[in-house]
């Protein structure tokens, strides 16, 4: 494909650029340790394409077949990116598949419109050995090559390091791969085989799909062909049931090292003798759970720190927050500030790579700090804590900022990303 100029991709997602005065913390932009100068982003020639009716691009607006493969349809950011699309695109007359490796009796966590058509294919993600593992991965393979074979979608569109192989591997030549990576690919770990099955599959994609430049920046060129950037587009219900008390600090993610919790657990405990009206609640659950727990029972803080768990519906942990804090040491995009910032909440979160300088205009629409600095964090959270009225500001600004990540906005960027990948298949086929 030819390789063009990075399109869809404007100022309005950048924020931050400058260095530090002294005194106050600005957010810089940063590339990736190890980065040549070499590395840099490409885009599908999608700038002569514009949609002929309200979906696609083009001529097909009720036979475009699209399969989304992902590992399950948990509560996780990429399946509620798959599901927040796959609906959107229903709702427009596309025939949407959604393809998960789980159990046929497994629960879908995001709602999902009736239209989307899901398959499950078995073999859930429980760790095998490795040879089991290794089997369990042809199985996947076999399983959803079959499938497309049956489906002939238009394209199929992945997510996940993964599951991103599998399907490269799964489909046939004539039928167009866009793949998505949603986390921080400097910080993730996977054995010789998966990186050298990346390698050697990536290149065959006819587009890859990251949350931020930074992210795409992380690859060699040849593992992010016609690589671009479309952040994930935030949902939440259009009216939310306010069960606040006007002092609730709200943190939601998996309970993993990533995300620092006991950092933010270790920081609320020494802020909570000035600001005893204030509790803090941690949605989500995880491998982390006992040793969080023991850090806040040991720190006195079993009665303002609560860990309920996994919220029963999406984004109803909204309805009881007040502020939002995210302490991650890294992130692929953060759905979550994204959220807090369309239900108007004043954010803090840690300047991360990558996602929240992208969201967060540091002192307009949200605070930033520096990873790894408690001092900043503990003053940033007590000032934030601490002025009514700059939560007002903040999040009022935070509600506006979230607009440019509507779903309308973003599907119809992959909208068109879809449609060149299709193009350009079909040119190399003729």
């Amino acid at each position: 494909m030819q390789r063009m100029r990075q399109r869809g991709v404007s100022n309005e997602f950048w924020f931050g650029h400058g260095r530090r005065r002294a005194g106050e913390y600005r957010p810089v932009r940063k590339r990736p340790a190890g980065l040549g100068a070499g590395a840099r982003m490409t885009a599908m020639p999608v700038a002569a394409i514009e949609p002929a009716g309200d979906l696609w691009p083009l001529a097909y607006p009720r036979q475009t077949k699209v399969l989304m493969v992902l590992s399950a349809l948990g509560a996780g950011g990429a399946e509620r990116v798959a599901t927040a699309l796959g609906n959107y695109w229903v709702g427009h007359g596309a025939d949407v598949t959604i393809a998960s490796f789980e159990a046929a009796d497994a629960p879908t966590y995001f709602p999902l419109d009736p239209g989307v058509k899901v398959k499950r294919l078995g073999d859930g993600a429980a760790r095998q050995p490795f040879l089991q593992a290794v089997g369990r991965t042809l199985s996947r393979i076999k399983a959803l090559s079959a499938l497309i074979r049956a489906e002939r979608p238009c394209v199929v569109v992945s997510f996940l390091t993964k599951i991103n192989i599998i399907s490269l591997l799964a489909a046939p030549p004539e039928t167009p791969v866009i793949i998505s990576e949603r986390n921080n690919p400097d910080r993730q770990h996977f054995n010789l085989l998966w990186r050298m099955a990346r390698g050697a599959v990536f290149p065959r994609a006819a587009a890859m799909v990251a949350m931020t430049q930074g992210a795409i920046d992380a690859y060699p060129a040849r593992e992010a062909p016609n690589a671009v950037v479309i952040p994930n587009p935030v949902v939440i219900p259009a009216s939310l049931s306010r069960r606040s008390d006007g002092r609730m600090l709200t943190a939601v993610g998996r309970l993993a090292r990533q995300k620092r919790f006991d950092l933010l657990i270790e920081s609320f405990g020494r802020m909570a003798r000035d600001h005893p009206g204030w509790r803090l609640t941690i949605w989500g659950e995880g491998d982390e759970r006992k040793s969080l727990e023991a850090l806040r029972d040991r720190l006195g803080l079993k009665d303002k720190v609560l860990m309920p768990g996994v919220s029963a519906d999406p984004a109803s942990w909204l309805e009881t927050a007040d502020a939002f804090v995210l302490s991650s040491d890294f992130e692929g995009w953060g759905n979550v500030i994204a959220e807090a910032m369309a239900a108007g909440l004043p954010v803090v979160a840690t300047d991360c790579d990558f996602g929240p300088r992208d969201m967060i205009e540091h002192e307009v629409s949200g605070l930033l700090v520096p990873v790894g600095d408690p001092a900043a964090f503990d003053a940033a959270l007590s000032r934030l804590l601490t002025d009514e009225l700059l939560r007002i500001r903040l999040g009022a600004a935070a509600r506006s900022r979230a607009a440019a990540f509507s779903l309308p906005v973003l599907a119809r960027r992959w909208e068109e990303l879809i449609a060149a990948a299709m193009i350009a298949r079909r040119g190399q086929a003729g």
